[in-house]
C-alpha cells in the first residue's frame, strides 16, 4: 500500500448520479410512506414535497462547496478553512458517528428483509449484519469504480420497481380516497415533513468524494441538480399511489409496506420483487456510507489529525486504511445491538450539525477563501448566499432541537460522543504543536491544492 496526496477523478457524471441516488434512497421509502399516510391522510405526498424543499437547501449549499472544494473530504476542508480546523474535524467525527449508527441500523434492516428467504438469519442477526458490512467493505476495497457499478446495478433494480409500483398504483387509484386531502389538518402535514425528510438525507455526500469525479467543479452541481428532481419524482409517485390504492384509514390500521399495498393491484407473487428491491435499496445505502465516509477519514489522515496509516491506499486507488477503519467502526456499532430508533436519532443529529456548518460556510466563503470562491464554476450571489445559508442553518437547527427533545437518551449519548471527539482533537493538536506543526497551516495547505486560477479555466 502507498500513501497518496489526493484521490483522483475516475467516475463520470452518470456514475456519480447513480452513486448518490443509491446512497440516498434506502429501505425507508418501502416502509415509511404508508405509515405516515396513516398519520396525516392522503395528502402525505405534500409532506414529502415539503421535505424536498429542505433537501433543496442542502443541495444548493453542497453545490457551492463542492464546486469550490472539489476534493476528497470537500466539506471537511471547506469547514476547516472557512470556519476553523476544530469544526472541520467535527464534520469528519460526525461522519464516523454516522457510520457507527446508520450503518448498524441498515445492516440489521438488511438482515430482517433477507430472513424470509434465509430463515437462519433470524437466529443469527448479529452475524448476518456483520457479514453485510464486511461484504460491502470488500466491494469498496476493489476500487471506487467497482463500488459505483455495484450501486448502478442495484439502483436500476429498485428504481424500476418503485416506478412500476407508482405508475401502476396511480392508474388503479380511486379519486374518493383523496377526499378530504388533509383530514387531520395542515399542521399534521407540517409535522410529518420531519420524518419524511429521513428519506432525503444524504445529498451532501457527493462533496465527500468530489475529487474522484471527473471535472468536479462542473459535475458536482450537475449531479445534485439531476438527483434531487429524480428522487423527488419517484417519492411523489409512491406517496400518491399508496393512499390512492388503500384508504389512509386502512393504512393507519395495518402494516402499510409497499409489498402489502402492491398485492391489491399487482399479480400475486410480485411482493417478492419488491422485497428484492428493498434489499437493493438498503444495500446501496450501506455501500454508499462506506464509500463516502471513508473519504472524509482519508482526508483527515492526510492532514495528520488521524493516524497517517488511515491515508494509505490500496492497489485499486482506494483509501484502504480508511475503509478498513470504517468497517471496524460499523461492526462495533452493530455489536451494541441498539434499536433502529436509537441509531436513527443519533444519526440525524450528526447530519444536521454538518448542515449548520455548511450554511455558515456559504455565508463566509467569498470573504474567507476568495480564491476558491472565484475558481468555482458554480457561484452564488451575495443575496442567494444569505437566503440559502441562513435558511439551511435555521432548518437544520429546528431538526436538532426536535431530535434532542424527542430522544433525550440519544441526545446525551450524542453529546458524550462529541466530547470524546473534542478530546482527541485537543490531544492531537498538542502533539503536532510539540513537533512544530500547526493544524491551521496543514488545512490551508490542503485546501490550496485544489485552487485553479480563473484565467487558467478560461484558457482551456
Amino acid at each position: 500500500m502507498s500513501i497518496a496526496a489526493e484521490l483522483k477523478g475516475r467516475i463520470s457524471l452518470t456514475e456519480a448520479v447513480f452513486a448518490l441516488v443509491g446512497y440516498i434512497i434506502g429501505g425507508s421509502i418501502f416502509i415509511l410512506p404508508g405509515a405516515l399516510a396513516g398519520q396525516v391522510g392522503p395528502g402525505v405526498f405534500v409532506a414529502y414535497l415539503l421535505a424536498a424543499i429542505v433537501a433543496l437547501f442542502i443541495c444548493v449549499a453542497s453545490a457551492q462547496i463542492g464546486s469550490a472544494f472539489p476534493m476528497s473530504g470537500g466539506t471537511y476542508v471547506a469547514v476547516s478553512s472557512v470556519i476553523s480546523p476544530f469544526w472541520g474535524f467535527m464534520v469528519v467525527w460526525m461522519g464516523v458517528l454516522v457510520i457507527f449508527t446508520s450503518t448498524s441500523a441498515l445492516a440489521y434492516g438488511l438482515v430482517d428483509y433477507l430472513t424470509p428467504w434465509i430463515p437462519a438469519l433470524g437466529r443469527h442477526r448479529f452475524i448476518g449484519a456483520v457479514t453485510s458490512i464486511v461484504v460491502f467493505t470488500g466491494v469498496n476495497l476493489l476500487g471506487i469504480r467497482t463500488a459505483v457499478w455495484a450501486q448502478i446495478v442495484m439502483v436500476v433494480a429498485f428504481m424500476a420497481v418503485l416506478v412500476v409500483f407508482g405508475v401502476g398504483g396511480l392508474l388503479y387509484s380511486r379519486g374518493a380516497n383523496f377526499t378530504p386531502l388533509f383530514p387531520l389538518g395542515i399542521m399534521a402535514v407540517l409535522q410529518t415533513a420531519i420524518p419524511a425528510f429521513y428519506s432525503y438525507s444524504g445529498f451532501s455526500a457527493i462533496v465527500t468524494f468530489g475529487g474522484e469525479i471527473v471535472n468536479p467543479r462542473r459535475n458536482i452541481p450537475l449531479v445534485l441538480g439531476i438527483s434531487l428532481p429524480l428522487i423527488t419524482a419517484v417519492y411523489t409517485l409512491v406517496t400518491l399511489a399508496m393512499p390512492g390504492v388503500v384508504n389512509w384509514r386502512d393504512l393507519a390500521a395495518g402494516e402499510a409496506t409497499l409489498s402489502r399495498v402492491s398485492s391489491v393491484f399487482l399479480p400475486a407473487g410480485v411482493g417478492v420483487f419488491i422485497g428484492v428491491a428493498a434489499v437493493c435499496a438498503i444495500a446501496t445505502s450501506i455501500n454508499g456510507l462506506l464509500l463516502t465516509k471513508s473519504r472524509d477519514v482519508f482526508s483527515l489522515a492526510l492532514d495528520r489529525v488521524f493516524p497517517v496509516a488511515l491515508s494509505r491506499m490500496g492497489p485499486f486507488g482506494e483509501p484502504r486504511g480508511a475503509l478498513l477503519a470504517m468497517c471496524g467502526v460499523a461492526i462495533f456499532g452493530v455489536s451494541l445491538r441498539r434499536s433502529f430508533v436509537q441509531y436513527a436519532s443519533m444519526a440525524v443529529l450528526c447530519v444536521m450539525v454538518i448542515h449548520v456548518l455548511q450554511g455558515v460556510v456559504i455565508l463566509l466563503l467569498p470573504r474567507r477563501m476568495p480564491a476558491h470562491y472565484q475558481a468555482a464554476e458554480y457561484r452564488l450571489s451575495r443575496p442567494a448566499r444569505v437566503f440559502w445559508g441562513i435558511g439551511l442553518i435555521l432548518v437544520a437547527s429546528v431538526f436538532i432541537v426536535s431530535g434532542v427533545a424527542s430522544e433525550r437518551v440519544g441526545g446525551v449519548v450524542y453529546l458524550a460522543a462529541c466530547g470524546l471527539g473534542a478530546l482527541w482533537y485537543g490531544f492531537r493538536r498538542g502533539q503536532l504543536r510539540r513537533d512544530g506543526v500547526r493544524i491551521e497551516q496543514l488545512l490551508l495547505d490542503h485546501a490550496a491544492r485544489v485552487i485553479e486560477p480563473p484565467e487558467g479555466r478560461a484558457a482551456r
